[in-house]
């Protein structure tokens, strides 16, 4: 296969745009479908942003070998630019990369996403391939893994998933979140299924933004993404030029991983629910999880061992044998044995530390 073709949705922010497209040149993109939003009526300065970013595209024509770019008149807006783009994409490629403006992408990306698309092409369960997790490098293996979640900053899909996106006809408010096809065998937050219906909920009423109905309708047809242990995009777009996301949150700003490669050899790639749980408080800031679900320890490297450990003595510090072994702790984190007898000594010493531990214990990096 060769390198999959990108399409940017842009808007008004031409620097902004100019970086993008710089990052599609170095990771040696050579097909781009460029989508320009038009100016809001009630915002006379985008009329010369807009123009701006119209320039700051056409002057990148020569630095690929096929290039299209379709400019809008009137504002379509957060939802529905994304969406007329999306669909002007896939009327003439089957299968590609999609990224905004504010998002840069790594020449492992653009690997990565080439491997899932030709891996999954025919899978239908498999609806997207994601470039940004809020995982950094060594957190986690280095294998791709399956997850619930959709990223939007930097993806991959297919013509024949993206036109099965029908949350307008298919989405029932009275229909809990849990009884989605991908979520009913999934672990999940306590407060999972009031924050979906409600982000469910304000889409149907209007709200103006297009990726929460693509998650509805992935997990209404019980599909999963291929996401990549460590970053390989970024999201630079945090600011007062942002719509929805002025202010960044936990590791939303995290760079990508320099010259890492990502471990392609399984022939298969496993679901990881209890990332899935990571992600609920990572990504939406959900409540962690009750004691039957706390089982993340078992997904950790060696450095999320020691994280979780370091957390655990700093927790409890103020007992006198935890101050001790917290002075020491940066010599002995490392160590398994150390982490598995000391928890079930802490657990069976205190009713109450125990579930304190619990509540902390996958935790490592929320902290």
């Amino acid at each position: 296969m060769s390198v999959p073709p990108s399409l940017v949705i842009a808007f008004n922010r031409p620097s902004h745009l100019e970086q993008t497209l710089e990052s599609l040149v170095s990771a040696r993109i050579e097909r781009v479908w460029i989508h320009l939003d038009g100016p809001r009526p009630t915002h006379p300065s985008d009329i010369e942003l807009v123009s701006s970013a119209k320039n700051i595209a056409q002057s990148f024509e020569r630095r690929f070998t096929e290039f299209h770019l379709v400019c809008r008149e009137e504002n379509l807006g957060c939802k529905f630019s994304p969406i007329s783009a999306i669909n002007w994409f896939f009327s003439a490629v089957d299968m590609g990369i999609i990224i905004e403006d504010d998002i840069l992408v790594s020449s492992e990306f653009v690997r990565f996403a080439q491997h899932g698309l030709e891996k999954y092409k025919k899978d239908m369960r498999i609806w997207q391939i994601n470039g940004w997790t809020p995982f950094e490098e060594g957190e986690i293996a280095q294998s791709p893994w399956i997850s619930r979640y959709p990223v939007p900053w930097g993806w991959a899909t297919w013509r024949d998933r993206w036109q099965r996106n029908l949350f307008e006809s298919n989405y029932v408010e009275s229909i809990s979140p849990l009884n989605l096809e991908t979520i009913r065998e999934s672990k999940y937050s306590p407060d999972f299924e009031e924050y979906w219906r409600t982000a469910f909920a304000k889409v149907s009423a209007g709200f103006d933004t297009w990726d929460y109905q693509w998650f509805h309708e992935i997990w209404r047809n019980g599909g999963f993404v291929l996401a990549p242990p460590f970053r390989l995009t970024s999201n630079f777009g945090f600011g007062e030029s942002a719509t929805h996301t002025q202010t960044p949150v936990g590791r939303a700003t995290g760079k990508w991983s320099e010259n890492k490669r990502i471990d392609l050899s399984p022939n298969d790639y496993l679901r990881n629910m209890d990332l899935d749980l990571a992600l609920d408080k990572l990504m939406f800031g959900m409540d962690f999880p009750e004691e039957k679900f706390a089982s993340l320890s078992d997904s950790l490297t060696p450095l999320g061992i020691k994280n979780l450990t370091k957390i655990i003595l700093t927790r409890f510090s103020g007992v006198a044998l935890l101050k001790i072994l917290y002075n020491n702790f940066t010599r002995i984190a490392f160590i398994r044995v150390f982490l598995r007898y000391f928890v079930k000594i802490v657990e069976k010493s205190s009713p109450t530390l125990k579930k304190m531990i619990i509540r902390y214990r996958s935790r490592a990096w929320f902290e």
